[in-house]
């Protein structure tokens, strides 16, 4: 790479922001300009040039970040060192809000314009947050998330997603192999590391049965550790790269297993059912909450359950024309106070109390 060219920094620390960032970066490179940042291989193969490792960046929890503290300031200063050379033209920021937010704040102060492509969900944000996002330019999925951002003083897009694109022109629904089992632990190393046990006694249950479970690594870069930890009981493939071959992976399934976060449960369309295990760091958070006279379950379970209700719902619905139902099975969301609060945070969809 010509360290004279103007480029464009991108940050992207997630699969599912590989997966959305990947026609931006052909786009970049289409207009002139070199791209460097960090992303996985779908970024890394239509020109960007990582400045930082993209597989340490996926963390879920305290219990991943806190061990990593002093590497992630490392990676940080990176990112602060190229967004200070002169031929840094701007930042594009994907998802992955712990660490963008922050890059973001740096573009400003070194006056480099922001464009941020699948940002956090401001709805269900405190009210006067979301004036981070002021003149700031954006990319959403869905037009009540365009109308949320506009009311902030953002100018929002609409970003189609790749998944939309892969069922179009698809000739047929792929038949479903009786049997086939897909087990997700989670698209971070640390987190299918923790899943492991739970998810190999599902294995092992599976194959007791006659099934054929197969474990399915959101990138070929976890098929080593996956194969570790699961090889000696199923089979393990990566999930494909091309978004067709991949929702015809999944459709082919008869029932599909994921960790919360997992990238490849963007694509399920087939029964699933998706675990929660305990991150030790969390449950000795909530231990100081209570000694302090704090209340654990409406500081952390709260917040946290209404977040990943509302990242279920976005990974249901892709498109304007999607049509689904979302089943919440638990009483307290109409009978409790804290119920009426996370249900207001979720977006205006027609609902249905019996």
């Amino acid at each position: 790479m010509d360290a004279a060219r103007p480029y464009i920094l991108f940050c992207a620390g997630e699969d599912s922001g590989d997966i959305l960032g990947e026609s931006a970066v052909r786009a970049a490179r289409e207009l002139g300009f070199d791209v460097r940042g960090s992303g996985g291989e779908r970024m890394r193969h239509a020109g960007l040039f990582p400045v930082v490792p993209f597989d340490e960046l996926p963390v879920s929890g305290f219990g991943d970040v806190l061990p990593r503290i002093s590497r992630f300031r490392k990676y940080f200063e990176i990112f602060r060192g190229a967004l200070r050379d002169p031929h840094c033209k701007a930042f594009v920021a994907i998802d992955y809000p712990g660490m963008n937010l922050r890059l973001m704040a740096e573009a400003d102060r070194v006056s480099k314009p922001t464009f941020t492509i699948a940002p956090p969900q401001i709805w269900a944000w405190k009210p006067g947050r979301g004036a981070l996002f002021a003149r700031r330019r954006v990319a959403v999925l869905f037009d009540f998330e365009a109308r949320a951002y506009e009311r902030c003083g953002a100018h929002a897009t609409r970003l189609r997603h790749p998944f939309a694109d892969a069922l179009t022109g698809m000739s047929a629904v792929p038949q479903r192999v009786p049997g086939r089992v897909l087990l997700l632990p989670g698209s971070r190393i640390s987190q299918a590391r923790r899943n492991a046990p739970a998810f190999l006694a599902l294995a092992g249950d599976f194959v007791r049965k006659g099934m054929h479970p197969i474990g399915v690594a959101s990138r070929p870069s976890l098929v080593p550790e996956f194969q570790k930890l699961f090889g000696d009981i199923c089979d393990v493939h990566p999930a494909p790269a091309d978004s067709r071959a991949r929702e015809e992976l999944f459709a082919s399934a008869a029932l599909a297993i994921s960790a919360p976060g997992s990238a490849t449960l963007e694509n399920i369309r087939v029964a699933g059912a998706v675990t929660r295990l305990i991150d030790p760091v969390e449950a000795a958070l909530a231990e100081w909450i209570e000694a302090r006279g704090g209340n654990p379950f409406m500081e952390i379970a709260v917040p946290d359950a209404s977040l990943r209700l509302i990242q279920a719902c976005g990974r249901l619905l892709r498109t304007e024309q999607d049509r689904g139902v979302i089943t919440l099975l638990d009483r307290r969301l109409v009978t409790q106070r804290y119920g009426k609060a996370i249900l207001n945070a979720l977006p205006p969809f027609r609902r249905e109390i019996s």
